[in-house]
């Protein structure tokens, strides 16, 4: 039997030898290996790594204590020193539970009845002060009309006939100029001396009571005069008796000529007010 050699064939020879670049077919593929920069390294010198690092400065910790798992925390211990603690620590289970029913019946209770008071303290509080500031302009209404009637009363007394007719001025005899005066006091009941004084401040005639002195240098006498008008007088300590008292004042004119022949005076002590304020107060408490 004859052995056969098998017949090379062209393309095997081929594909066992690489292909040259010059021999490699230009079908228009480029190979990446070909495009693929070739890089180099360069050595750096030791200098050159000092300055290119920074230097860092070591920070050094306090060292800390050594607390152990068992340790307990520092306000513990001050909480377990308590004595509310200490206390409730040592009661038994039976005498806790009492407690604890205690409390929850009774904090409830006396949170509702703070709450209660407090609601109930303002609305008291706001109406004192309601009740309060009624009280205080009725007073001062009160005031306001007492004394506005002081001032006509006083204005009345400028315009009596004794006084501004010169011819009942001067025939008139001074106990009927007292008794008439005496008279209004006794009707009005708010005054306790009546004056009539000429222009320098001498008394020409008066009711009854220690005699006065010249009133020409006293504020409501200067204020009457120059104002030519009444005027009332803030409270005053009189020179003559000591007293604490309010003054009316007005200028009295001639009936004919219309000039100012004298200053007529009218004193009501400051207790009368005080009177009249402390009843009409007891009269608001009652209504």
């Amino acid at each position: 039997m004859t052995k056969t050699t098998p017949k090379s064939n062209p393309q095997d020879t081929n594909s066992n030898h690489p292909i040259s670049d010059s021999q490699a077919p230009d079908n228009g593929i480029v190979s990446e290996t070909s495009e693929q920069p070739t890089l180099t390294a360069t050595p750096v010198s030791p200098e050159d790594s000092t300055t290119s690092t920074t230097k860092v400065p070591r920070i050094t910790l306090p060292p800390s204590p050594k607390i152990t798992a068992l340790d307990p925390p520092k306000y513990l211990k001050r909480w377990r020193n308590w004595r509310p603690v200490q206390w409730w620590q040592s009661l038994n289970l039976r005498s806790k539970a009492i407690v604890t029913a205690t409390l929850i019946g009774v904090i409830p209770v006396v949170m509702v009845g703070s709450i209660t008071y407090s609601v109930v303290q303002r609305g008291l509080t706001q109406q004192f002060k309601e009740v309060e500031t009624a009280n205080t302009e009725q007073l001062s209404a009160l005031v306001t009309r007492f004394m506005k009637d002081r001032y006509f009363d006083i204005q009345e007394l400028a315009t009596w006939e004794i006084f501004t007719n010169p011819q009942l001025r001067t025939t008139t005899p001074k106990a009927v100029q007292q008794a008439s005066l005496d008279n209004f006091m006794k009707i009005s009941q708010f005054y306790d001396n009546i004056a009539f004084f000429d222009l320098k401040g001498d008394v020409i005639s008066q009711s009854q009571g220690t005699p006065l002195k010249n009133h020409r240098n006293r504020s409501y006498f200067q204020s009457a005069l120059n104002s030519g008008r009444a005027v009332l007088s803030q409270p005053l300590i009189s020179t003559t008796e000591g007293t604490f008292n309010v003054y009316m004042a007005a200028p009295v004119k001639d009936k004919f000529s219309g000039k100012i022949i004298g200053i007529i005076r009218a004193r009501m002590p400051v207790k009368i007010l005080q009177e009249i304020l402390r009843t009409k107060s007891k009269l608001g408490e009652e209504s």
